[in-house]
């Protein structure tokens, strides 16, 4: 019910996601991990590959949120969320967000256009 009354008020709808801070109930670019999260985007869009991002990622010592290396699985969670080019989403229902976007909405339809390869 908190995450459909805060989508409706148009505040963030995200608990904790590498690239913003919650700072005075207000979703806050956190400079350091964006760096991250725009690598992700960048090297996908050209390797076309969650496996291949996750790698170069932990070669160069990025880690998520909480301190934990990345996986496949992760880079396609932060691929695919909608947050990072500046949109709150509740299930089915998305709309612009308050927060500053990450990347553009550009390259988050380019990398979400891709196909994977192996």
């Amino acid at each position: 019910m908190a995450k459909k009354q805060n989508f409706i008020n148009n505040k963030h709808t995200a608990i904790s996601i590498l690239g913003y801070d919650i700072k005075d109930k207000k979703m806050i670019v956190n400079e350091e991990e964006a760096k991250i999260v725009k690598f992700i985007f960048e090297t996908y869009a050209k390797n076309r590959s969650y496996h291949k991002t996750a790698v170069l990622c932990n070669k160069k010592g990025f880690c998520g949120k909480r301190g934990q290396e990345f996986h496949a699985s992760s880079i396609i969670v932060i691929l695919k969320n909608e947050t990072y080019c500046g949109y709150n989403k509740h299930y089915n229902d998305k709309k612009k967000a308050t927060h500053k976007a990450i990347i553009s909405k550009a390259l988050y339809n380019k990398v979400n256009n891709i196909q994977q390869i192996a």
